[in-house]
Order: structure tokens, then sequence, then C-alpha cells
């Protein structure tokens, strides 16, 4: 069951009572990785500041499975991004790299094509810049 709010307290609770975890404490300064059900592939949460300059205006899933070779992958079902590592981190900072990059994609096209405004208008209600635009991106503290 999914929260049925966006707002970080209206999240909290819901995890609280529907997942049974005892009461979290969040900070705005930090990301948070929140583990929504055990399965083969983990089911996670990313929540709030993603990198420096970057934020999500509301949770968003994603789902962390490791390959065949043992590569680590990272991806979400909204926007169709992934990330690969050799462990959880690296592979967490390479799919926000590129959500970040498919963002700026987005963004650079939006004005030239209706579709791609389309998308770039559902992908910036998700995640927002905290910041002006600068080159990079900043290592995750997950």
């Amino acid at each position: 069951m999914r929260p049925q709010t966006h707002s970080l307290q209206g999240f909290r609770s819901s995890v609280n009572s529907t997942v049974g975890f005892s009461p979290l404490t969040f900070s705005s300064s930090r990301t948070y990785l929140i583990t929504l059900a055990p399965t083969p592939s983990e089911t996670r949460m990313l929540v709030g500041p993603i990198a420096q300059g970057w934020t999500l205006n509301r949770p968003l899933i994603i789902v962390i499975e490791v390959d065949d070779d043992g590569t680590y992958l990272v991806s979400d079902d909204e926007f169709a991004v992934y990330g690969e590592g050799v462990n959880r981190e690296e592979a967490t900072h390479d799919y926000v790299v590129s959500l970040i990059e498919y963002f700026q994609l987005l963004e650079s096209r939006a004005k030239q094509h209706v579709p791609t405004a389309v998308l770039f208008d559902r992908l910036r209600s998700v995640l927002s810049r905290t910041e002006p635009a600068r080159t990079g991106v900043a290592r995750l503290a997950v």
C-alpha cells in the first residue's frame, strides 16, 4: 500500500501505520532510502534532497536488483531511468546522475516539442532544482 499523500508528514504516518515501523525522524538535508517490502529485488523509496542543488518533491519508488554478473541495477518504473554500480550506493548514485541528466535533456528540448514538454512537466512535478543550474552532480549521502 503506497502513501496517499505526498507530504512528508503524511508519508511518515502512512509508513508507520501500514508497514509497522517505529516513528521515523526526517532531516531536510539527507537522502533517505526506505525499504517498502522484502522481495527478491529490493523496492525502496528515494526521498528528499538527492544531490547538491536537487530535491525530490515527493517520494520516488526505485528498485534495486543484482544482475547475473553481480552488478547492482537501480531503476524506476515511472520514468524508465536506471543506474548501475558495483554496490547499492554506487548504483543509486548513478541512478541519480541519470535522473538529473534526463531532467536537463527534457528541459532543453521541451520548448521545441510538445510531447517532450509533457514528459518534462511530469518529471518536474517530482524533481526540482534547489539552486541555480550548475555542472556536475554531488555524491549521495545514502
